[in-house]
């Protein structure tokens, strides 16, 4: 099951917030309010410390969204299959 991620920004004088959902294949959702260091700080703290985040074209690279794996190995050529979920960003998905 592919993890969606829903985003909404919030702009300030001082700061741009952005909302991430973590989408787990097991069904479990979480909306993390901020930027994306703090959906990937709870993707680690939740996952553990093995956890693989990231790929080629992942929302750092332009993509629809980040896939994050339980450690490095389960990540090796995989398109998802193995992933644990994925963060999208809705204000991303809002300009699609």
């Amino acid at each position: 099951m592919d993890g969606i991620v829903n985003a909404t920004t919030t702009e300030t004088k001082e700061t741009t917030m952005t909302t991430y959902t973590i989408s787990f294949t097991d069904g479990r959702t979480k909306t993390i309010e901020g930027g994306y260091q703090e959906a990937l700080d709870y993707v680690r703290e939740l996952v553990g410390s093995d956890v693989e985040i990231g790929h080629d074209g992942d929302l750092t690279g332009g993509g629809d969204r980040t896939l994050f794996w339980a450690c490095e190995e389960d990540s090796i050529d995989d398109d998802g299959v193995r992933a644990l979920g994925s963060i999208r960003s809705a204000a991303r998905d809002s300009k699609s």
